[in-house]
């Protein structure tokens, strides 16, 4: 920030070559999300994810059916999480997180702290502050 509290361009390039932590591109939060539900809940089945993603954002979020399974499938694909196929005759399939997927994760985690912290409560800080001047 200048001294004027404006924000420099530099302040906005956060990134580093040896971390994405510091990085400002995209998060994949539905994989985040899918991965932390499927590591809380092993076995979970997509449809048992949506009802859980529901849940968990307190009815703000519903995931589409197409976008849901076609990103377990990237997972699966990208050995983040295995799947069996249920035994209950039914086309289901109970998802487990992998090493792979448990790692990946915790650095989504990682990411995701870092731009809380650093960027979106500064942000959000700065926001307020000048609201608050403005009403002044």
């Amino acid at each position: 920030m200048d001294g004027d509290g404006q924000m420099n361009r530099d302040s906005t390039a956060l990134q580093s070559s040896d971390s994405h932590s510091k990085s400002l591109a995209p998060i994949p939060l539905v994989r985040a999300l899918l991965l932390a539900l499927i590591l809380d809940r092993p076995g979970s089945t997509g449809y048992d994810l949506m009802k859980q993603i529901v849940k968990f954002t307190g009815g703000d979020i519903q995931l589409k059916t197409g976008t849901v399974y076609a990103e377990l499938r990237r997972l699966e694909g990208a050995g983040l999480v295995s799947a069996e196929q249920e035994e209950s005759g039914r086309r289901r399939r109970a998802y487990r997180l992998t090493k792979k997927g448990l790692h990946t994760l915790k650095s989504l985690a990682d990411q995701i702290d870092h731009r809380v912290n650093r960027v979106l409560l500064p942000l959000l800080k700065i926001v307020s502050q000048s609201t608050e001047k403005r009403r002044a």
